[in-house]
């Protein structure tokens, strides 16, 4: 039983980094001609934004900004950025998400 448990928590690790990959690309793909050096907390914003415009819900946007969020925190961690764009950002469920269990 302890495998099947095991062999069904990394699947779910895997669509969840799957979904966090998505939005990266998404990100990336309406930002192709900014370096990932430059960006600001203005641009994550005004993604965060864009996404709400595109009617996503706002427990699908906070996901999708933690992903985005994690992996800046690998390009510092990398030694790639300095600091993250994300850093100060309201990082803070919306209402509409609910308690992780």
């Amino acid at each position: 039983m302890a495998s099947v448990a095991g062999w069904r928590r990394a699947r779910s690790r895997q669509r969840r980094w799957r979904f966090y990959l998505s939005g990266l690309v998404r990100f990336e793909a309406g930002h192709a001609e900014v370096d990932l050096r430059a960006v600001t907390r203005q641009d994550i914003e005004a993604h965060a934004a864009q996404l709400r415009g595109q009617g996503l819900a706002p427990s699908t946007v906070h996901i999708w900004l933690r992903g985005l969020g994690r992996f800046f925190e690998y390009l510092v961690e990398a030694q790639r950025l300095l600091v993250s764009p994300m850093s100060g950002c309201d990082g803070r469920r919306p209402k509409s998400c609910p308690a992780r269990r």
